[in-house]
């Protein structure tokens, strides 16, 4: 797809034929890399799309024998349509699921061709349970409309409902998402795959509009990459947000890598001189080190992400002013949320 204008300062170059300097060090390489597919655009408002968004967990409510509530909770991406199922705790397991997923779907005008889930914890039932439908199963924090789902009935429905007690200390909280690790766990990383890496990088600028264009649907299918949900007001104001721009001369081969690889947010953690690609349910992958001039970069990336909502982007490029952007993906961090 054709590149927009982006805000470049001085990019850090990896050379193929030393060790890279400080400043742009990048992780050594993994031998393995997933699946992937071209971009998607997200929907027009209004419009359900076909990736959905699933989860299934006991939330804080009791019954009159003391257990807690369980809840089947599913939102297309684009938050236009959702289903909320209370289940009863003898039929949690994996055949009921999926008959009631399998039911939703038969019901639904647009049926899903991708459902993501974000808790490690339900794996396992989660992904037994959609294993025998005619849908892919991604594991991802990418689940972005659900996560504001799950932050609305924590403040508006669950405190309303008999036999509500409110979580104490993180209790039912993802790893991920506990206050004491952040909004997103850095504090395991691993080594990138080479497929993942670029010959150099830089923190770039770029307005919300021009990135949303991306998906606008007469784009779509000529580069990899994915839109999350963004409130209209955020899109209303039109901040200029922050993002990672990879080059590398295997762009497109890169691109298609990091679609498989579900990235959910790039963090800039400051504390341990790190630029980190978090992936799917738990994966954290060192991309680069932030030494010298460009941890200050970092720092300054934070910002503007803490800014804009955790709104930021990340894009691969061939080179700084090519023609062509190969893969870019619109993240968001989840905030907010006391317990899932």
């Amino acid at each position: 797809m054709l590149a927009p204008q982006i805000d470049v300062p001085r990019r850090r170059r990896v050379s193929p034929s030393r060790q890279p300097p400080p400043s742009a060090q990048l992780s050594e390489p993994s031998p393995t890399a997933p699946l992937s597919t071209p971009a998607e655009g997200s929907s027009p408002a209004g419009t359900v799309s076909p990736i959905w968004e699933l989860d299934f967990y006991s939330r804080p409510v009791y019954g009159s024998d003391g257990k807690k509530r369980w809840e089947l909770l599913i939102t297309d991406k684009n938050g236009v349509w959702s289903h909320v199922e209370v289940f009863a705790n003898s039929d949690v397991n994996s055949a009921n699921l999926r008959a009631r997923v399998a039911a939703v779907i038969a019901e639904a005008d647009e049926k899903p061709t991708t459902i993501r889930f974000f808790r490690a914890a339900m794996f396992n039932m989660i992904s037994i349970a959609l294993s025998g439908l005619d849908v892919v199963a991604a594991p991802s924090r990418r689940t972005y409309a659900l996560f504001d789902m799950i932050a609305d009935r924590q403040a508006n429905v669950y405190p309303s409902l008999e036999g509500y007690r409110a979580p104490a200390g993180g209790e039912g909280i993802p790893g991920f998402l506990r206050a004491g690790a952040g909004v997103m766990d850095v504090s395991i990383t691993t080594p990138m795959p080479d497929a993942l890496r670029g010959e150099s990088f830089s923190f770039v600028q770029l307005p919300l509009s021009t990135a949303l264009g991306f998906f606008e649907a007469e784009a779509t299918g000529d580069f990899f990459g994915d839109a999350c949900r963004v409130d209209p007001a955020i899109v209303d104001a039109d901040p200029l947000l922050t993002g990672l721009c990879v080059y590398s001369k295997r762009a497109k081969g890169v691109a298609a890598w990091m679609s498989g690889a579900e990235v959910v947010a790039v963090k800039a953690n400051v504390s341990t001189k790190e630029v980190v690609l978090l992936c799917g349910l738990s994966t954290s992958y060192l991309f680069a080190r932030l030494v010298g001039s460009i941890r200050e970069e970092g720092k300054t990336f934070e910002r503007a992400k803490d800014a804009s909502g955790g709104i930021h982007f990340l894009a691969v490029m061939v080179e700084e002013g090519s023609d062509e952007v190969e893969g870019f993906w619109l993240l968001r961090e989840p905030r907010e949320l006391e317990s899932l």
